[in-house]
């Protein structure tokens, strides 16, 4: 019990992770459409590691008793700051009492679920490689494979337009005898990429990945490929301020999480949730490559009603539907409790996101007001 309590001071006292935290880029592939980019890149990526220390140090702070208000009113305070943004986007929150650290019971499945996703950034984002050091696809198969990054979709750049008759690079096979059925079903080539093929209909359709309107990136599982589209390298996105300097006092009260989650390493943050949370298996235990872990979860409302527009399915991204993907279980919406609540919660990508973002940029109170920073009470 003595010790139990000492190291919660500890931790109530000491930062649980350093300004000088540095991602290594080498467990990666960076493809040179990313050179420009190299250290706007590497920033964001320890950002992200700052992130998710944050965020795996307060889940570890509230996995102890919380401290008496009395005798330690500033952990106290910390303990409570970090249970309320657990229930707003994690669905759960920590148990007042406990005296020992993760136990059996649901809410220990939950704390291991969410610290599993961000132990393994933490660690991996830090280690010599990846995890799966070569990627998930059949090209992890290849001689010193590492999943890949690639920055924007300029031809030539990013990727090689390949027609019918052209050869595939590095081989002396033509496109149409490599990939017939394509050419047969209509395609008029393929972006190509480091043996990864985006086909077209039309001769050097564009865009390549980023075809849904407001999409910045994603994760391409088939093609062991994070990519970041266009939108995310423009001066006015790079010049957006970073979650360290919005700690360092750049955030009012009143701002509202949503726009100060828009610079790269939040994006980069919300992929790696998708990466580091791996994917489903079959039996044997190989990959399947479209089920991912962490994924996008389908939107709900305030009553926990499945949300669909022009007869496409809402996915939960953005404060709103974060916050209503968490909610607890209620009279109001027990007909829909399948839908929301921790276990949904996740293995949701923004609402690992969220709860992150409020561990490191930890000044305001974002729950309180629905997302709208204001000051803690």
């Amino acid at each position: 019990m003595v010790r139990v309590r000492h190291v919660w001071l500890l931790a109530g006292l000491m930062p649980g992770f350093s300004a000088a935290a540095t991602a290594n880029l080498g467990i990666w592939d960076v493809d040179s459409s990313c050179t420009q980019y190299n250290t706007y890149l590497q920033d964001s990526f320890n950002e992200v590691l700052l992130m998710a220390t944050a965020a795996r140090d307060n889940l570890n702070f509230a996995l102890l008793k919380r401290p008496d208000a009395e005798k330690y009113p500033d952990e106290n305070k910390k303990w409570n700051k970090i249970a309320f943004a657990m229930g707003a986007t994690l669905g759960f929150f920590p148990d007042k009492k406990r005296e020992e650290t993760i136990t059996d019971n649901l809410n220990g499945k939950y704390y291991k679920a969410a610290l599993a996703v961000y132990n393994k950034i933490v660690d991996t984002l830090q280690a010599a490689q990846n995890d799966p050091a070569n990627g998930y696809s059949h090209l992890s198969s290849r001689v010193d494979a590492k999943p890949k990054i690639i920055c924007g979709e300029d031809e030539n750049v990013a990727f090689q337009w390949l027609g019918p008759q052209d050869k595939i690079p590095g081989k002396s096979i033509l496109m149409s005898n490599k990939f017939t059925k394509y050419f047969l079903g209509g395609s008029e080539g393929a972006w190509y990429n480091d043996e990864r093929f985006f086909f077209k209909d039309q001769e050097k359709e564009t865009p390549v990945l980023c075809m849904d309107s407001g999409l910045k990136a994603a994760v391409y599982w088939g093609w062991d490929l994070v990519h970041f589209c266009p939108s995310m390298f423009t001066d006015a996105v790079r010049n957006l301020p970073t979650p360290t300097a919005l700690k360092n006092g750049g955030v009012n009260a009143g701002d509202d999480i949503d726009t100060l989650m828009m610079h790269l390493s939040s994006i980069l943050l919300h992929e790696m949730t998708h990466w580091f949370g791996g994917l489903n298996t079959n039996p044997d235990g190989s990959y399947i490559l479209d089920s991912p872990i962490v994924d996008d979860i389908q939107a709900v409302n305030s009553q926990g009603v499945l949300q669909t527009r022009n007869g496409k399915i809402v996915k939960t991204y953005r404060k709103h539907y974060v916050f209503n993907l968490a909610m607890q279980k209620s009279k109001t919406n027990k007909a829909n409790a399948a839908n929301f609540g921790p276990a949904k919660a996740l293995r949701n990508a923004d609402n690992l996101n969220l709860f992150a973002f409020m561990s490191y940029v930890n000044q305001y109170d974002f729950v309180r007001k629905g997302g709208i920073a204001a000051d803690f009470k």
